[in-house]
């Protein structure tokens, strides 16, 4: 059996002091400021994203990491992305920084394809103007374990968490060369939602973990059993139509016509399907695959409103299960409702994170983009 040795890239994490104006900055983030002094805290600066392509095939645009820049401060820093025990840190800073060519490539060492990856580089200079990181500073106890842990060297991979539009695909002619996310101003979402301390992701010498952002309108439309269903996020019960076709095409096919009973959430539309579904036995996994994208997206709804719930302090840690039994035995409406009550008392109790942009129900995703060794690629 072969084994492979990649050699990663240096942490590019540093210990840093924070200047006088500065320490005015992170005091403004205390409840009690005149309880803490400079040397209660410990400050770091590393790179939290960057515009080039990562094994996935995606990447940031420098539109997008601007919008990062201006909307992580205040932000907590997170342990692996987990939603709902309070964070270990606070960013107060952040910057892009602009680097060569030959310093990207040095920083995304382990890229098993150095040549490609400078191509690569050249081509994404020629679009962005540059090659650009996400530079942030962050400040956490110094008596926290993990402080003690990051400045050993133990744990110094990092990773964005965020909400953006849908990643839209570069061509050439018709190759895929990679997927962005691109700023494009005006009411388009773009915001950087918390970084996170984490073990490993798909990003060369760095890495990267997407989580679906929950909670905003999608239309997606899909056929199944030759029929075309539409299915709106904002609407439960187009949904629910697509459901209900599945089960009872599964279950009893000589008995959907005028079987379907009236759902929790009041869904009539499956009933103009049921004589189709008679003839198309045979699609039968494609219902299964509706019905699961169907529940993935109750099942991301309900866990962002567990998330939002725990950084409002509203849900205790025990109380967790407890609660998502309850919401996912919810309408989705009410659901979405919960949720927007959990923000405003989040916002309201962190009036420093900023206004959040406006939602206005355009399609929409959030993205985990993991740095390896403090730096993303």
């Amino acid at each position: 059996m072969l084994k492979r040795v990649i050699e990663y890239a240096i942490p590019q994490i540093k210990a840093v002091k924070a200047t006088d104006e500065e320490w005015e900055l992170i005091k403004s983030f205390m409840v009690d400021p005149e309880g803490f002094s400079p040397e209660d805290v410990k400050t770091f600066k590393f790179h939290l994203a960057h515009n080039f392509v990562d094994r996935d095939g995606e990447r940031f645009t420098i539109g997008t990491l601007n919008q990062f820049a201006k909307t992580i401060v205040g932000k907590e820093f997170l342990i692996a992305h987990e939603w709902g025990p309070p964070g270990e840190g606070k960013f107060y800073g952040a910057e892009l920084s602009r680097v060569s060519i030959d310093e990207a490539a040095a920083i995304a060492s382990d890229h098993p394809d150095q040549e490609g990856l400078r191509k690569q580089l050249e081509k994404i200079a020629g679009i962005d103007g540059g090659i650009a990181f996400l530079d942030v500073k962050m400040y956490m106890l110094a008596d926290s374990p993990w402080a003690r842990k990051i400045g050993a060297g133990i744990n110094t991979h990092v990773s964005i968490g965020f909400s953006a539009g849908r990643a839209v695909e570069v061509m050439d002619g018709e190759t895929v060369l990679w997927r962005e996310y691109k700023y494009q101003g005006g009411a388009k979402r773009t915001e950087a939602l918390e970084g996170s301390l984490v073990f490993l992701g798909s990003q060369y010498g760095a890495g990267s973990k997407k989580q679906p952002d929950e909670g905003d309108s999608e239309m997606i439309e899909i056929k199944v059993f030759g029929k075309e269903f539409k299915l709106d996020s904002e609407k439960p019960e187009s949904l629910k139509a697509l459901t209900d076709a599945a089960e009872g095409m599964q279950a009893k096919v000589t008995e959907v016509e005028g079987k379907i009973a009236e759902s929790e959430k009041n869904l009539k539309a499956a009933t103009d399907e049921l004589e189709a579904l008679k003839t198309a036995v045979g699609d039968v996994e494609k219902a299964k695959a509706a019905v699961a994208l169907a529940g993935e997206y109750v099942d991301s709804l309900v866990e962002e409103t567990l998330k939002m719930g725990g950084l409002a302090g509203l849900i205790e840690q025990d109380k967790v299960e407890e609660r998502r039994a309850a919401l996912k035995a919810s309408p989705v409406a009410q659901i979405k409702e919960r949720l927007e009550e959990y923000q405003k008392v989040f916002k309201a109790k962190h009036p420093q994170a900023g206004e959040l942009p406006e939602n206005t129900g355009e399609p929409e995703k959030k993205e985990a983009k993991i740095v390896f060794g403090g730096q993303g690629w």
